[in-house]
């Protein structure tokens, strides 16, 4: 629309100007958009706002990493564990849906963050929200025990965080990730990695 210069989509409803339609198009937020495009109008450098833009995409690639590993982990331990999957059958889910959801089964006695302490530090794994730190002792515990795993994955199919559910009686019977840099349970919505389509 030339009198507000607006760009309309009739399919998908986008209706915004041409900040938010280049921002939208290359992935960058608005502002680092903006920005880039007055650098260019004065002829300035854009290379170190991209650059800037790039590490702040990659910032928090370690704990992308870690939940994923996790969320392996969690898969492999549903195969083996038949309560869990009997669980899974009773309340109607298929092996597709199962695999379709990459649903999991956390177990008991720490056995997460025993795996991947290997290859994560303890600071690492508690800032993903995968373990715990206990007050009294200073031991870390995994957050997850004895439930079913439900990955929470966003549209770019990274692992952000987890829901899980108790397979016996338990007050909670369900707990999420906590907050954490890549977390914020009113953020994101479970499932959307498979409505992008």
């Amino acid at each position: 629309n030339p009198v507000n210069g607006i760009f309309t989509c009739p399919v998908c409803g986008f209706s915004k100007d041409l900040v938010a339609l280049s921002a939208s198009i290359t992935g960058k937020d608005e502002w680092t958009m903006l920005e880039c495009i007055l650098r260019k109008k004065l002829k300035m450098d854009t290379r170190s706002l991209i650059r800037d833009m790039e590490a702040e995409k990659f910032k928090y690639e370690l704990l992308y990493q870690i939940n994923y590993n996790a969320m392996i982990f969690y898969k492999e331990q549903l195969k083996s564990s038949k309560e869990a999957v009997e669980y899974l059958k009773k309340r109607g889910l298929t092996d597709e849906t199962i695999a379709r959801f990459h649903l999991g089964y956390a177990p008991k006695y720490n056995k997460l963050y025993k795996t991947l302490k290997e290859n994560f530090s303890v600071e690492a794994l508690e800032e993903a929200g995968v373990i715990g730190i206990d007050e009294k002792t200073g031991r870390p515990y995994d957050i997850f025990k004895d439930r079913i795993i439900f990955p929470i994955i966003d549209e770019n199919q990274q692992v952000l965080g987890f829901g899980g559910r108790a397979l016996k009686e338990n007050p909670k019977k369900y707990i999420n990730t906590k907050t954490t840099p890549i977390f914020q349970k009113a953020m994101h919505l479970y499932g959307i990695n498979k409505l992008k389509k």
